[in-house]
């Protein structure tokens, strides 16, 4: 996974402990989003924001894309395919007791950022499990590159969940993009989905381990820098609809957690109120059409370790 420019986070202060770090709470989320539906030009700091990225883009480095800070105690985790994260480093708070996982495709690598900070401040470690383009969901898929079946996110799943079970952590937490095609080509159903989300949960399950879903994020084409680039005094035509950006699979990943005695926590209102927003207090939201950039997974902190509290204990 690329490594994230060095840019000091505005949600974050000049010091590099990340327990002593306060971050917005879900009702200061709520309000930002609300008051989002009402932007018209780019405020001033998304500005600064989108020139870096556009910088970044120039270079090609995806820096965007985004990387944890601080890897400590790390595991020998061997396996005989180079995945992009086999849980070999932790993050969090070095003196943490307790463990949480984060298990997915690149929408765990983009929300271990969050998580590395939930887990910094809240005495958790957190490792991750991860491979770009391959979902979780218990299903085969197709990758995306060579249009052949992927064995290679097969293999992914049956090393990782073995990896993880053998850590016994306290929490699991379960990300990833919905609607991937499958080996064959076709589209999963939402049933589908469903089935394969509850497989997947019936193979995490161990005593002592709860599971938790960060569920889907809203995602729609002209969300990102290069329309809002083209629309710096129109944000709004970068905004959709909240039903444009959610589909079935949403509802079905949040009933197969219900199902699988998972806690689903719903992204949703992170980003929509009446229209889905591109940027947010004063902060882009995407750095493409289905990932946040850090900043924006940063700023969510306070909100997503409200949301997981009760997984938490």
């Amino acid at each position: 996974m690329p490594a994230y420019q060095s840019e000091q986070n505005p949600a974050e202060s000049a010091s590099s402990d990340l327990s002593t770090q306060t971050y917005a709470t879900t009702a200061e989320v709520l309000e930002a989003v609300t008051a989002a539906q009402s932007t018209q030009a780019l405020p001033p700091g998304a500005s600064e924001q989108l020139v870096a990225m556009s910088q970044v883009a120039r270079s090609n480095s995806n820096a965007e894309e985004a990387g944890p800070e601080k890897c400590f105690d790390k595991l020998d985790i061997r396996s005989s395919a180079a995945y992009t994260s086999l849980g070999d480093c932790a993050y969090g708070d070095p003196n943490g007791t307790k463990l949480m996982v984060i298990y997915g495709d690149s929408r765990a690598q983009m929300w271990v950022n969050t998580l590395e900070r939930v887990s910094a401040t809240t005495g958790w470690k957190v490792r991750l499990f991860a491979q770009g383009g391959c979902p979780v969901a218990d299903l085969q898929f197709r990758d995306n590159r060579t249009g052949v079946p992927d064995a290679a996110c097969d293999e992914f799943h049956a090393t990782a969940i073995e990896e993880i079970n053998k850590l016994h952590p306290q929490l699991v937490i379960t990300a990833s993009n919905v609607g991937h095609k499958l080996a064959n080509g076709e589209t999963p159903t939402p049933a589908q989905w469903q089935d394969a989300w509850v497989s997947t949960f019936q193979k995490l399950t161990q005593p002592g381990t709860r599971l938790a879903m960060l569920g889907a994020i809203p995602a729609w084409n002209s969300n990102d820098a290069q329309c809002l680039a083209a629309h710096t005094q129109d944000v709004q035509a970068c905004s959709t609809d909240r039903a444009n950006a959610i589909s079935d699979f949403f509802d079905a990943e949040k009933a197969a957690a219900a199902a699988a005695g998972a806690h689903y926590v719903d992204t949703v209102p992170w980003v929509c109120a009446e229209k889905c927003q591109p940027v947010i207090a004063d902060t882009i939201v995407y750095y493409n059409p289905f990932h946040f950039t850090k900043r924006y997974a940063v700023y969510l902190s306070g909100a997503v370790a409200e949301a997981l509290a009760p997984a938490m204990g």
